[in-house]
């Protein structure tokens, strides 16, 4: 019989979806309505942009190391 563990691992992809963020403050940043909404998109977009750079970065590249032959 084969032990499972003894195989080597290795991680083949890495699927990055859809990243929601939720984006919230107080009375002092007096913004309308339109200001608001633009103000949401683009802390979401950039949080987005960021988050994914670092997954894609060094996140992967640890993950690499992780199931890197020894």
């Amino acid at each position: 019989m084969n032990d499972i563990r003894a195989r080597e691992a290795s991680l083949n992809s890495l699927v990055i979806g859809p990243i929601s963020v939720s984006t919230t403050y107080d009375n002092y940043l007096d913004l309308n309505s339109g200001r608001r909404n633009e103000f949401a998109d683009e802390v979401a977009s950039y949080t987005g942009w960021e988050l994914r750079k670092i997954l894609r970065g060094s996140y992967l590249a640890a993950l690499q190391e992780t199931f890197a032959d020894q």
